[in-house]
């Protein structure tokens, strides 16, 4: 018991000196490239204290850091509750037996969120220097739109490749077993799809400087499936299960859709 305990130990002091570790680097790396006169983001930086003008710059600067990050980081652990949400409720409602054969499905849907994660990785920058050299309302101007498309495109018909394989690998690869997790699958693609959508859509309403309106969304999401999969896990299993989680996945991209289309000069001409 005691080899058991101290390899958990272990294992949560190496996982937190590795995370360490990277976000020294990545801070080295980056502060040689910051300078405060060459910013052009809409975003709240903190700036090496070489780049401010006295000390109540720099606190400032730390206030409205804080006063966005924040929200972000409350909109991601409402979002990594909400990609959790189903297995758990699985796990009280069905077993452990049914999670095994939820969470291969699950595991491999969330390989088609590359595309959308790259994008963003990219966009939000990029949109965040756009928005504070130009109109907010330029929107059409914005490569929002072509970023969207394009992920969108990848990310369906990578779903659509993953339907047509699944029944054939996942008995292949995981036994006979696991041949409900292929229809599991099938059942969590267009959530996938829809939620890779969203989230450039996301990056563009935090780009502008309002991220607490991902985590609106993030807590109707959360809400909303969790609510939706004590309703179907009971009739319907882990299908129901997927099923909820999918049609919550479409209520998120229908309201950051929704949300983006009020701040673009698009909508306005076409109200």
């Amino acid at each position: 018991m005691n080899a058991l305990k101290l390899g958990f130990i272990s294992f949560v002091v190496s996982s937190l000196l590795g995370n360490l570790f990277g976000l020294l680097l990545c801070y080295f790396l980056v502060r040689k490239n910051i300078q405060q006169e060459e910013r052009p983001y809409n975003l709240p930086l903190i700036c090496p204290p070489s780049s401010f003008g006295d000390a109540k710059a720099r606190i400032k600067r730390i206030c409205r850091s804080i006063k966005y990050g924040y929200k972000i980081a409350f909109s991601n652990i409402v979002a990594s509750l909400n990609y959790r949400i189903d297995i758990l409720l699985i796990s009280y409602f069905l077993g452990v037996q049914a999670v095994g054969i939820y969470v291969v499905a699950v595991q491999i849907a969330e390989k088609l969120w590359f595309f959308s994660q790259s994008a963003s990785t990219v966009l939000l920058p990029k949109l965040a220097a756009f928005y504070k050299s130009e109109n907010e309302q330029m929107s059409e101007k914005a490569p929002t739109l072509t970023v969207f498309g394009l992920t969108s495109l990848f990310t369906l018909l990578s779903a659509m490749v993953t339907a047509f394989l699944s029944p054939r690998f996942i008995p292949l690869l995981f036994g006979a077993d696991f041949d409900l997790s292929a229809t599991v699958l099938f059942f969590l693609l267009p959530g996938v799809v829809f939620l890779s959508a969203s989230r450039i859509f996301a990056n563009d309403i935090a780009a502008r400087g309002h991220p607490e309106l991902n985590l609106y969304s993030s807590v109707l999401v959360l809400f909303s499936n969790a609510a939706l999969n004590v309703l179907l896990i009971g009739k319907y299993g882990v299908i129901g299960a997927a099923v909820a989680t999918s049609v919550a996945y479409a209520m998120n991209a229908l309201f950051k859709t929704y949300t983006y289309l009020n701040y673009s000069a698009w909508f306005e001409r076409s109200a």
